[in-house]
């Protein structure tokens, strides 16, 4: 009895339930690349970290994801918001 009055007993923790949203995409609105163009592809950017400057003493390649416009082949910019 004292177990379930300091906590102890078997209840479970509640976690919050999820809440399904509707999004209409007519009230979206499209980005586009500076050429004028709405469709991007992804793509992986690798970055080599040298040794030096690596926590563990080792070279490492680093991915970095990338979106680049399948019209003109720009990478969108990652400032834009």
């Amino acid at each position: 009895m004292m177990d379930s009055l300091i906590g102890g007993g078997s209840q479970r923790p509640q976690t919050p339930q999820q809440q399904a949203v509707y999004i209409n995409p007519d009230n979206l609105t499209d980005i586009l690349c500076e050429c004028g163009w709405a469709y991007f592809k992804p793509v992986v950017k690798l970055h080599k970290l040298p040794a030096l400057l690596s926590p563990t003493g080792q070279e490492h390649i680093i991915p970095e994801e990338a979106l680049l416009c399948t019209k003109c082949g720009k990478e969108f910019p990652k400032n834009q918001e």
